[in-house]
């Protein structure tokens, strides 16, 4: 059952913390599980495996007081992020300790403030999935696609390449009875689904040891010619990758994205009568 943290936490002191911080948080979030469960700890460590989990870079609430390529923290600073669990274990490891739940990024610690949570179990992905022809999917933070027959990031959102991404995630965590077969999705999405609007940049932002990495930001417009066949399952995926980020280092802050929906005609016509 996926799980989504959003979650505030308060500064217990003063210092800087990097504007991109997602390899912080994962550190922090990885620290914690090693002193409330290091079995678990050790599982997520496992080199060369799909990771069930999704963490987004901190970010002040308010203004921030920004130095250069860092945030300038005072104790009491509230900044917030969200972590994503592919399965409950995980979150609900959290929730269990949530007493125990004290990070630190970078040289500040931080203890948490409030925390708000969503479940949804596989299955309801599926049963409670809307067929849309259009949305938008904005990537909140830098993305970029891993292309097996590229020796180079793609920094564009081409949906032939993030839709069978996401659904290996999906494969790997979702129980085997609601599993989508990934070639024919490949093959469905790459005849019916395009980008028809974007607005997006480039951007370059340093993780872990002043490694840069470069990522596309802003949103796309996707279009469905069909609304049959996999349609439902574009639904599926965009709501999932929500939970576990999409593309590349997503375990690093990267590939935080957000759907949004068309609004329905009714709303609108209410919108031109106000």
């Amino acid at each position: 059952m996926p799980i989504s943290l959003h979650v505030k936490v308060a500064a217990l002191g003063s210092g800087g913390i990097k504007r991109f911080s997602g390899h912080l948080v994962r550190g922090g979030l990885l620290d914690f599980f090693n002193r409330v469960d290091p079995e678990l700890a050790s599982e997520l460590h496992t080199p060369n495996q799909p990771r069930p989990y999704s963490v987004s870079p901190a970010l002040p609430v308010g203004k921030g007081r920004i130095y250069g390529d860092l945030f300038h923290v005072r104790k009491g600073d509230v900044f917030e992020f969200h972590l994503g669990f592919l399965i409950d274990e995980i979150g609900e490891k959290v929730l269990e300790h949530l007493s125990d739940f004290k990070i630190k990024l970078g040289e500040v610690g931080f203890t948490p403030v409030e925390l708000k949570f969503k479940r949804k179990e596989y299955e309801e992905f599926i049963k409670s999935a809307e067929i849309h022809d259009r949305f938008r999917m904005v990537f909140k933070t830098p993305t970029q696609l891993s292309v097996r027959s590229m020796n180079y990031p793609l920094l564009f959102p081409d949906p032939r390449y993030i839709y069978p991404s996401i659904a290996r995630l999906w494969n790997t965590f979702a129980p085997e009875y609601v599993r989508v077969d990934v070639d024919e999705l490949h093959g469905w999405v790459s005849g019916n689904v395009y980008v028809r609007n974007y607005r997006l940049n480039t951007v370059d932002v340093t993780m872990g040891k002043e490694r840069k990495v470069v990522g596309f930001t802003g949103y796309a417009d996707f279009y469905e010619e069909r609304t049959d066949g996999y349609a439902p399952w574009i639904t599926i995926l965009s709501e999932y990758a929500t939970f576990s980020n999409v593309g590349a280092k997503r375990t690093g802050g990267m590939g935080v994205v957000e759907i949004k929906l068309p609004k329905r005609k009714e709303e609108q016509v209410d919108g031109r009568s106000s």
